[in-house]
């Protein structure tokens, strides 16, 4: 499936030149927008996000089988993709997450952390 800014996903069937949908994509969005391509199986999904406004490419596996120790081929697979992109890439990170759509939109991070009582103003200051 193919996600081009805030349009719907529309299907990208088998034999389509997914290259020329991305490349139609990126130059439909330009500096604004996100793309994402996603690849679906019957026990995981892979997508790709690109923002090419903020040169952000996003690589993101998700499932089933990674419920399971599906995860661990999933974490070699990805660090090799890195690896072979290294020259390209200023900064790069493998991690696991709990949001496709935080993962797309760049803030999974964020949305991933723990809680702590210390990253709230009115923790630190004493207050309420």
């Amino acid at each position: 499936m193919l996600q081009v800014g805030a349009m719907a996903e529309v299907v990208v069937r088998d034999g389509a030149d997914v290259e020329a949908y991305l490349r139609d994509a990126i130059m439909s969005v330009g500096e604004i927008g996100l793309i994402g391509l996603t690849a679906i199986e019957s026990e995981r999904f892979r997508t790709v996000a690109v923002e090419p406004g903020n040169r952000r490419v996003s690589l993101i596996e998700g499932g089933l089988l990674l419920g399971r120790d599906g995860w661990r081929a999933t974490v070699v697979g990805l660090t090799a993709v890195l690896e072979q992109l290294a020259e390209l890439a200023v900064y790069a990170f493998v991690k696991r997450g709990s949001s496709r759509w935080n993962a797309k939109a760049g803030d999974s991070l964020a949305a991933d952390w723990p809680p702590s009582p210390l990253s709230c103003a009115v923790h630190r200051r004493g207050g309420l």
